[in-house]
């Protein structure tokens, strides 16, 4: 697994998908044939040999060993994720959960568009407390959450409040639930997962991480399938536990091996 980010542009990360056998992404518009001659992609494809992403062989370019898992644990995935933080200032991301958890994010402005990063399964978490800035706390488990809260009269009112925020619906984004959210408790930091299914297009989970007086908050809904039901989809509450986090993963990774 390739343990340093590379940052990419539109061009880069095009060919670098092309020759792990992906011919597009979702989310992500990658530039076409017109608008690409043969003197910038010659250009691209000497960047990336000379970072040692690619390499140059008799029956065409193929990805380095440093890449070669990123790009297929991508292609191999049976979802990706959707990270909405709520705040315009940060990067759009989506992440693969394969036999590693490839990062992508949408840099624009810094010259290249796409910065590229893989963590292992079990840094999953690690980074997203990094990302929200979230203060180390030692893990507990879901009984001991639950005790913790009972006796903070301000996560009691947190969680009160919270429950007033129900879900605003699939087609409707889920920076809306975010601004829902933070209309009851005030700017507090927040991150959206969005769970879409590979082989469907289907949305399967909506996910939001609130940080409150007792560290997390884990809100999700699993929509249902008939939209035009009129019936409302109920929304789960959750403190920051063991148990939550490795459901929660379990789901994401649930059809990798």
């Amino acid at each position: 697994m390739s343990e340093r980010a590379v940052f990419l542009s539109r061009l880069e990360f095009s060919i670098m998908l092309i020759a792990g056998g992906i011919e597009e992404i979702a989310c992500f518009p990658l530039p076409g044939a017109k608008e690409v001659d043969e003197r910038q992609m010659i250009k691209a494809v000497y960047g990336l040999v000379q970072e040692g992403l690619l390499t140059v062989e008799a029956d065409g370019i193929k990805l380095s060993k440093e890449m070669e898992e990123s790009i297929a644990s991508m292609k191999a995935s049976s979802g990706y994720l959707l990270m909405e933080s709520g705040d315009e200032g940060q990067p759009q991301r989506m992440i693969y959960p394969g036999n590693v958890a490839v990062i992508l994010e949408n840099t624009a402005g810094t010259g290249k568009d796409f910065r590229l990063s893989a963590k292992a399964q079990n840094e999953f978490w690690a980074w997203m407390e990094e990302i929200m800035e979230i203060p180390a706390a030692e893990a507990v488990s879901e009984n001991e959450a639950a005790e913790l809260i009972e006796i903070n009269a301000l996560a009691i009112h947190e969680r009160e409040l919270l429950q007033e925020c129900t879900y605003p619906g699939a087609g409707l984004g889920i920076r809306l639930w975010i601004e829902k959210i933070k209309d009851r408790l005030g700017d507090v930091p927040c991150t959206g997962i969005r769970f879409i299914q590979n082989s469907s297009g289907r949305l399967c989970r909506d996910l939001i991480l609130c940080r409150g007086c007792a560290n997390l908050w884990f809100l999700w809904c699993d929509p249902d399938k008939d939209l035009l039901s009129g019936k409302e989809n109920p929304v789960q509450i959750m403190p920051d536990a063991v148990e939550t986090r490795k459901e929660l993963q379990t789901f994401f990774w649930r059809e990798v091996s």
